[in-house]
């Protein structure tokens, strides 16, 4: 009798337990830079919110409104950003213009440059920046513009799911030759995340209903 009721009990369990689990992508951070910046956003230098930078889409971007000048640094950060689920992914459309191998643009989490996903327009180079400065860009991977002026970069930033980041898009110059700069929008953080799907499948019910039919039985027999 009560290897019965266990039975029945663990059956009924399972088979009212419908709800599966399914992936669907998620938005972590979106920016177009259209409705100003948001309080955990930031930046620093040239860089600057602007529609007459080099690349103007017709739409608010972020980077230089004019051409930068010698021995600058400048950034737009995000801080304290928590990326949650599987496969995080960072976007955005850039245009670059700026005087290769010398000045550079990169992508740091904390003290880390992200290199882009192979599908990304933009590509870093290993070289040593010739400056007279010491900023976070000296001697690190950078992006060089005469690979591709304009684009999409792609970033996959799986590897720091599950902490809270300072997601850094910064340039620095050297001392000699300047240009437009670079300028950036439609930055677009996404992930996998789990959800719960309370829609059960036909095979579901036919068992629910075996599962209730015993379970109408066996107190048929206790009585």
């Amino acid at each position: 009798m009560n290897a019965k009721k266990i039975t029945l009990s663990t059956i009924s369990a399972a088979l009212l337990c419908l709800a599966s689990l399914s992936s669907h992508a998620a938005t972590i951070f979106s920016q177009d830079f259209e409705a100003g910046l948001g309080a955990n956003e930031a930046t620093s230098g040239a860089f600057v919110q602007n529609t007459s930078g080099f690349g103007n889409n017709g739409t608010t971007m972020m980077g230089h409104a004019a051409s930068y000048t010698n021995d600058s640094y400048a950034y737009y950060q995000i801080s304290n950003l928590a990326l949650t689920g599987s496969n995080v992914q960072l976007s955005f459309n850039y245009a670059a213009q700026f005087e290769n191998r010398y000045d550079g643009f990169n992508v740091k989490i904390g003290n880390s440059v992200v290199t882009p996903t192979a599908s990304s327009a933009m590509q870093y180079l290993q070289n040593v920046m010739e400056d007279g400065f010491s900023n976070p860009l000296a001697g690190q991977l950078f992006f060089d513009s005469s690979n591709s002026p304009y684009g999409l970069a792609q970033f996959d930033l799986s590897a720091f799911s599950g902490t809270t980041v300072d997601i850094r898009f910064q340039f620095g110059s050297d001392l000699s030759v300047v240009s437009s700069g670079i300028n950036l929008d439609n930055i677009v953080i996404t992930s996998e995340v789990k959800t719960s799907n309370a829609v059960p499948e036909p095979t579901s019910f036919a068992l629910l209903g075996l599962g209730l039919a015993g379970l109408g039985l066996s107190r048929r027999k206790r009585t």
